[in-house]
């Protein structure tokens, strides 16, 4: 998040729901043109000669600067077009095209460097060797996702300040686990970030430039009630291990995929593509179950299920704006319910908690998919053209 206030968004409640609306559609526009050129690509099964573009290694690195031109037209709408028409950041396409230039060269590294992996690891172990790579690739991006998202996106580091102290106090968080940051979109949210037992807490510095202290409390208390429940390490857990099922359907069920050219490689990728659109539209649904329980707990935690309902309030006008949405369109596209909802479980609460929750399953699945060569970690309607949300997605 920017302490940056962005230019004044209008007061009407169309525009506001027209800034929801229109990324959705660009989210499924943006989604369907992978799936259909995924499908397009099973279909007709190219080839791809290794004597050519220097061998399977050259392919696939041009076939990911494929997917970089691809994607930017996306982009350009989603991170640039869209905000600056819904006042959501200042004109200026300069310096969103530098940002972009520097999350698209870094995740394109990523995809270039997985590949080649992969294709190695082919070649000397066979469709294990591959899998174990993918399935460690995964885990090292867990374990860096706070510095690789302050890469993608040049997150500076943001100054602390006693009203932090004091709520990590009050919630039992330990300040040396913590890291403040800036950053230019109002729908960053940090969270934590690492593998289990060694995880970080990356808190937005405006968060503490724009919350009284009570709220910065309870945005604390929920993050550490993520921990405690277990919530984050269900998710973690979840996600992985979608991705690890997506990957070794792709290799052993679709035809013609494969890790011994790059032809079989291009094939396995747009088969785990279509397997994280079957995730965006199945996992949402369990990252929504995260949401409603870690707001009874939190809840509970604070005594003040109002304060917590409004709260939810305030910072979804800094992410969808949408206080409420059709049930059809919540449950297919949204891992974060309408605060409308959250305000009614909120005020009649279930008689337990659910005990199976995987926070934030949808997204960090998405962002686990870098290491199965997805295409889809940066075309959901939260994150297109957006640097600052492809590594730390936004959410509850």
């Amino acid at each position: 998040m920017s302490s940056t206030a962005p230019v004044s968004v209008s007061p009407l409640s169309s525009a506001k729901k027209t800034w929801a609306e229109s990324r959705l559609r660009l989210g499924q526009a943006n989604v369907g043109f992978w799936v259909l050129t995924c499908l397009w690509f099973l279909w007709t099964q190219p080839v791809l000669s290794a004597d050519t573009l220097g061998g399977n290694v050259g392919w696939w690195v041009a076939l990911v600067g494929c997917y970089v031109l691809g994607q930017f037209p996306f982009d350009v709408v989603g991170g640039y077009t869209l905000p600056v028409v819904y006042g959501r950041r200042e004109a200026g396409f300069g310096a969103w095209l530098a940002q972009w230039m520097r999350g698209t060269w870094i995740h394109a590294a990523v995809l270039a460097l997985v590949g080649s992996g992969v294709l190695w690891a082919g070649q000397a172990a066979g469709l294990a060797g591959s899998l174990g790579l993918m399935a460690a690739v995964a885990v090292v991006l867990i374990a860096v996702q706070g510095p690789l998202g302050r890469a993608v996106s040049h997150l500076p580091k943001g100054s602390r300040s006693a009203v932090l102290t004091d709520a990590l106090q009050a919630a039992k968080v330990n300040e040396a686990r913590v890291s403040v940051v800036k950053a230019r979109d109002t729908s960053f949210v940090g969270g934590w970030v690492g593998v289990p037992g060694l995880e970080r807490l990356v808190v937005a510095s405006r968060w503490l430039e724009t919350e009284e202290a009570p709220a910065v409390r309870i945005l604390l208390e929920r993050r550490r009630l993520g921990i405690s429940s277990g919530a984050r390490l269900q998710g973690l857990a979840f996600a992985l291990g979608f991705n690890a099922v997506g990957a070794g359907l792709a290799l052993t069920v679709m035809p013609g995929t494969g890790v011994g050219s790059a032809g079989e490689l291009l094939m396995f990728s747009t088969a785990v593509t279509l397997w994280s659109f079957l995730g965006l539209l199945t996992l949402p649904t369990l990252s929504r179950r995260a949401v409603y329980g870690l707001d009874r707990r939190v809840a509970d935690a604070v005594d003040d299920s109002m304060a917590v309902a409004r709260l939810i309030s305030r910072l979804d006008r800094d992410q969808e704006d949408e206080l409420d949405r059709g049930r059809i369109v919540e449950t297919i596209f949204h891992p974060v319910p309408a605060p409308a909802q959250r305000a009614m479980a909120l005020r009649y609460p279930t008689p337990e908690p659910a005990r199976f929750i995987p926070w934030r399953v949808a997204r960090l699945s998405l962002f686990t998919s870098w290491a199965s060569l997805s295409l889809l970690s940066r075309a959901v309607h939260c994150n297109i053209g957006r640097p600052d949300l492809w590594v730390m997605y936004p959410g509850d």
